[in-house]
């Protein structure tokens, strides 16, 4: 591996560009080819990086044959003007330290494990974002101050579950206990169901609901099935 991370990098050198991603092409005994892309946080000839890169990556796989053949190649780009100051524009926040972490983290556990939430324009809640992946970071945009100068109290943040939970209906017989806000109707497609039974749309009710344990949770009552689910819950 180190030769030929030695020879990429000298052809790279000699082109004046940099590796954006490296494909490891493993060739193995049972004749399967298997190929690992492994992404730097900035194109970069750095040798000890993109060394330490590959290592996490060789150090998660398991492979089912042993490897008859290694191959490396690059997907190279110029290297940009004046790298090593690309983020120094804002000294309080190691932008740099923060996307080679990232890098280390996609080497380690796969390129699909950084990732942020992006709005859907969907129906149901659950429905509502997509998880993208994570190449790089940017500088944080601070709210501005409010016009009385004062402190604005921390916005509240949802939590959803990845798959509505079903629970027990809340005390209080067909609805919940008196410590709540609802509900909130959300009715898709139930219509085109000749029986109601789920998956065949949705007709919802929701509820925020103060627990005993001081936990704002976020319920429904589906309408359909007559039962009620977990969506989330506010922090």
């Amino acid at each position: 591996m180190e030769v030929l991370l030695e020879t990429l990098l000298g052809r790279l050198q000699r082109e004046g560009r940099a590796a954006a991603e490296l494909e490891l092409q493993l060739l193995l005994e049972d004749g399967s080819c298997r190929r690992e892309l492994i992404r730097p946080a900035v194109p970069t000839r750095e040798r000890r990086r993109l060394a330490e890169l590959l290592a996490l990556r060789l150090h998660r796989l398991v492979l089912n044959a042993g490897v008859e053949e290694l191959a490396l190649k690059a997907r190279a780009t110029p290297l940009p003007d004046g790298q090593s100051e690309l983020f120094r524009a804002n000294p309080r926040r190691d932008l740099a330290a923060g996307s080679a972490a990232l890098a280390s983290l996609r080497a380690q556990f796969g390129n699909a494990a950084v990732a942020r939430a992006v709005l859907a324009a969907e129906h149901l809640p659950e429905a509502q974002f997509r998880w993208q992946p994570v190449t790089g970071l940017t500088p944080p945009r601070p709210r501005g101050a409010s016009p009385s100068g004062q402190r604005e109290a921390p916005p509240l943040v949802r939590r959803v579950l990845a798959q509505p939970v079903e629970v027990p209906a809340p005390r209080g017989g067909s609805g919940p206990q008196p410590a709540h806000y609802g509900p909130f109707l959300i009715s898709n497609g139930w219509w085109r169901a000749a029986e109601p039974r789920e998956g065949a749309g949705a007709d919802r009710a929701y509820y925020f609901l103060r627990s005993p344990g001081g936990t704002l949770e976020w319920l429904y009552h589906d309408r359909l099935t007559r039962r009620w689910y977990r969506q989330g819950w506010i922090e």
